[in-house]
């Protein structure tokens, strides 16, 4: 009370400057006292202010599996400026984008100042949701929760599904699986097992998976930290199992021959022709990787090394089986070793050997003595 100790006027009245009433809702009593004299008492009802605060009861920081129901409903206490609780005011709770569903989302708060929406169902999509809770004219609050994955019920490729390497070197992406639940939330903490397949027949060694034993990460992820292919070429395989679902995952890559290291005779070598003329088997060598398959598609270079022949056909790719064939030999023109080189650049070249030799009479022809007669017993004039 503002005044509270006033004087009577000369008309005997006397009041005060103000009242305010308390803060609590109520009836709030006044009382006027004069010496000697009985007193009055004053009364006015104080009644709460309108919305200025919501506040959270229950419901936030929950958690729970994806598209089921939380245990506890989002709850709020609605209050006026001087937290007294308010009955009878409207409070909406909508769920944010992607935070599920609620039941009974428009409520008015009770006796108490307090409202509750409906259960209220997670979301399909694993991670952080949200329900907004508003009042006219108050600043709304938010109501959060985290959905968590759902068991694994199936689990995804990471890679293409037919990979390019090269012999004895790994791969460009290791095998890898992504393991979801019913509705495509990556799954946790599920272990996965990368074995090594079949691998091309018996030939080489078959590889190497580093990492075999892996589980899935937050986002549902595992992979191997490397796969190794064999040291042959042709198809490799790795199959993934994954901890509780059926079946494997296949993964498969292909092997291609490593850079040249080696120049090879294959056939043609040590023959023996006239001088002048050409080789019957003309030379070819194979052009193989430090594992020894054979690299298609390098150039190779026949030179004449010595005795003076002719290449015809001199540079020639390796064929699909690593060959590479000269089109003709022919040997030089005098009598003795013939030797040609086959190169393939930064290699060691391969050398072929051939002997030229003597060439035989062309044609015989008539000089003299043809068409002559003589007595029989006695030499003809002209000898042959």
């Amino acid at each position: 009370v503002l005044g509270g100790g006033s004087e009577t006027d000369a008309a005997g009245m006397a009041e005060v400057v103000s009242w305010n009433l308390g803060s609590v809702p109520g009836v709030n009593e006044l009382e006027a006292s004069v010496d000697g004299v009985q007193s009055v008492v004053f009364s006015a009802a104080a009644v709460p202010d309108v919305p200025d605060r919501i506040t959270i009861l229950e419901g936030n920081g929950q958690s729970g599996e994806v598209g089921t129901v939380l245990n506890l409903p989002p709850t709020v206490l609605v209050t006026d400026r001087l937290g007294n609780p308010l009955a009878g005011v409207q409070v909406d709770f909508l769920p944010e984008a992607n935070g599920g569903t609620l039941a009974d989302g428009k409520q008015v708060t009770g006796s108490s100042g307090a409202a509750a929406s409906g259960p209220w169902t997670l979301g399909t999509r694993a991670g952080i949701q949200s329900v907004r809770i508003s009042v006219v004219g108050v600043d709304p609050v938010f109501i959060s929760a985290t959905a968590v994955p759902g068991p694994a019920v199936s689990a995804l490729s990471l890679v293409e599904d037919s990979q390019m390497g090269t012999v004895g070197a790994e791969v460009p992406a290791p095998p890898g699986v992504r393991v979801e639940d019913a509705f495509g939330n990556g799954v946790p903490g599920t272990p996965v097992l990368f074995s090594l397949g079949e691998g091309p027949g018996s030939l080489g060694t078959p590889g190497a998976i580093d990492g075999a034993e892996a589980v899935s990460g937050a986002d549902g992820t595992a992979a191997a930290l490397s796969w190794t292919l064999g040291t042959a070429v042709g198809l490799y395989e790795v199959s993934a199992a994954v901890g509780g679902l059926p079946g494997t995952i296949s993964f498969r890559a292909v092997a291609m021959p490593g850079e040249a290291r080696m120049v090879a005779i294959r056939s043609g070598n040590n023959q023996s022709a006239p001088r002048g003329t050409s080789i019957s088997v003309p030379p070819s060598v194979v052009v193989t990787d430090r594992f020894e398959n054979r690299v298609p598609g390098v150039s190779v270079l026949f030179s004449v090394v010595e005795g003076g022949g002719e290449v015809n056909g001199a540079e020639v790719l390796t064929d699909g089986e690593g060959v590479a064939e000269v089109t003709s030999w022919t040997l030089g023109p005098s009598e003795g070793a013939n030797l040609l080189s086959a190169t393939v650049e930064g290699l060691d070249p391969a050398t072929f050997q051939a002997f030229a030799l003597s060439a035989p009479p062309f044609q015989v022809s008539r000089v003299a003595g043809q068409g002559q007669s003589g007595s029989v017993g006695s030499p003809l004039p002209v000898s042959y």
